[in-house]
Parts: C-alpha cells; structure tokens; sequence
C-alpha cells in the first residue's frame, strides 16, 4: 500500500538582521491552550548615497535594501466549551512575514488545525516547542528541524497533531526561512482547536476522530505495543532468533485498537518479501474483516529477514492523520534473526 511522504522539504536557512521575542501574557485555560500574539516591528533601512564631484561627473551608490522577516499580529478570538477550546483568526501576510500562536497545553492534547487560504504560492506551517526554539526561528539564528514541520506550500489547511504537555508556538509563515519560500501576499483565516487527552481518572488515553492500532500479538508470544505518538507508519523488528523449517507459519492478529462506537474495522495483510506469496490476500488492499492472518512459511521463503505489513481502516477508508501525513495506520513487523533448520 502506497503511503502518502510527508509534506516537507528541506530548506536553506536565511540570515536576516536579529529579531527580539516579545511575548504578551497568556492565560492558562482549560486543558491549557491560549492564544497569544505579539509583533516585532520591521527595521527598514534608510538607503544612503555617497556623491563625488569632479568638473565633469557625479557618481551614486546604493546600498541593497535590508531583507523583510517580521512578525505580524493576527486578528484572533478564544473560545473554551466543555474542555474544548478553539481559537479563531484571520490575518494577512506580506513577503517576508509570519504570525503566532501561543499554545499552552497543561495534558497531552489533541490539536486539530483548518484553514482557508487566498494568494500566494503556499504557506509554511511550524510548531515549536518552548520559547528559545521559537527565539531561534525568529532570530533566524538556525535550521527549523524536520520535528518542527507541520506542513510547508499548502494552499488550504486541514491537520491534526498530538502533542505532549508543554508551551508551543504555532507558527504560520510567508517567508522564505523554510520550505516553499514567499511570492506573494496570502490571506489566511485559521482554526485551532484543542483538547485534553485525560479522562476523569487523569490517566492518559488515545482520543482522536480516527482509530488507531494499538497492539499487534504474533503465534511466537511476541507482543508489540504502539504509543500514542507514533507516527502513522510503524517499523518494529523482533530480534529473537526464529528457525525456519518446513511447517514453520506466522499468524498476526490486531489485539487492540483505538476507535469510536460508531467505526467498522477491517484489516489488510501483506508478506512484504514475495507480493506472490500464495498465502497472502489476493491483494494487498484487500479488506478483511478478521483481525488475524495466517503464512505458511517454507524453507524457500528464507531470506535475511522476513517483513509483515498489517493496516486498518474505518468505514471512510482514509483514518489517520498526523503532522502532514493523511494515510492507512500501518504496522510492519520484522524478523530480523531467522536461521534454517538442519
């Protein structure tokens, strides 16, 4: 099953004239998100011109204007209802400038990001968490880490995050510091909604709009155990040895998964190694009501390692979202130590 990269390219970080972080007061709020914006004023500078005069000719220099990263304040609104607080805005960003969003989360939350944009090529979406890593962005003072990419050239806004407790800065960004690079004034009305991970006990729970595998079991008594901020591709490999022989089979069963009351699961599998493995599916996209599949393993399916992919999927066939990435929740499980029977 294809999977959709992540939205992000790597970009040079530019050097612009250093920026100070001013910071307006934020009220904690339910579950602990609170809109926050503040405004560095841009620091144009004045061209200046240097004249010689001689009985036959004058001569001007120009100095090369100074490059524009500023910060800019969104127009913006908090609401909070049963635990659930949303922020509303709009603002608009010229070449070279960006608006924030101060994001205090006192759980593990679920933030969930829309938007509609007008003009321009694209915008770049940054999360940063705590106040020198967003400094350092704003200062243009180093490289935005790929961790820190929500999204780079989007022309609409649809995602959804899950983030540990802790202080963030949401940063939409019409420049040039990361990603797709700024050709053009962008109008941007945004939607941040947060909720608390907790239930009443103040343990931590997955509860996001789409399922999730949480645990995959083996017939070898392996368990393996998802978390909440795994990303929705998930590589896990068993190192323990395995002996392959003639009846040798694997069976991998979905043991537990995050979904709502109202979702029908169904699951596919596929033997990574051989597509023409003849004890897979008939195809890989097959959907299949049962959590569990069953290879027949021979001796000449020995290789290096053997690879198994198991993936899940609701009744609206698209149900995971993280970051950039909108795809199938899938689990590739590797044995990595296989030696043939004597």
């Amino acid at each position: 099953m294809s999977q959709n990269p992540k939205d992000t390219t790597e970009g040079q970080f530019s050097t612009f004239c250093r920026r100070t972080l001013i910071r307006t007061s934020a009220t904690v709020l339910p579950f602990g998100i609170a809109g926050c914006v503040s405004q560095d004023p841009g620091n144009d500078s004045d061209s200046t011109s240097t004249e010689e005069s001689t009985s036959t000719s004058s001569t001007t220099s120009t100095s090369s204007p100074t490059k524009t990263f500023e910060q800019v304040n969104a127009d913006s609104t908090t609401e909070t209802t049963g635990g659930v607080t949303t922020i509303t805005g709009n603002v608009v960003l010229d070449e070279g400038q960006f608006t924030q969003q101060e994001l205090r989360l006192e759980h593990r939350s679920l933030i969930e990001l829309s938007g509609a944009i007008e003009g321009g090529a694209g915008l770049d979406i940054l999360l940063f968490q705590g106040e020198r890593n967003f400094a350092n962005y704003q200062d243009g003072g180093g490289d935005v880490s790929s961790s820190e990419v929500v999204a780079t050239g989007v022309n609409e806004i649809e995602r959804e995050l899950v983030e540990p407790s802790g202080d963030y800065f949401l940063v939409f960004d019409n420049s040039d510091v990361h990603g797709e690079g700024s050709t053009g004034r962008i109008e941007l009305e945004f939607q941040i909604t947060a909720r608390g991970i907790t239930d009443d006990s103040g343990s931590e729970e997955y509860s996001p709009s789409q399922p999730k595998i949480f645990e995959v079991t083996d017939n070898l008594g392996h368990e393996i155990a998802i978390s909440v901020e795994d990303p929705p591709s998930k590589d896990v490999s068993i190192d323990d040895e395995l002996v392959v022989s003639e009846d040798t089979v694997i069976e991998l069963c979905v043991t537990e998964v995050a979904k709502t009351d109202e979702d029908t699961i169904t699951y596919s599998f596929d033997f990574l190694n051989d597509a023409e493995h003849p004890d897979n599916p008939e195809s890989a996209d097959a959907r299949i009501e049962s959590n569990c599949w069953e290879w027949d393993m021979r001796r000449e399916d020995y290789q290096s390692r053997w690879g198994f992919r198991i993936w899940i999927r609701n009744q609206d066939n698209i149900y995971y979202q993280n970051n950039s990435v909108e795809s199938d929740f899938s689990v590739d499980v590797y044995y990595t130590n296989l030696t043939l029977e004597e």
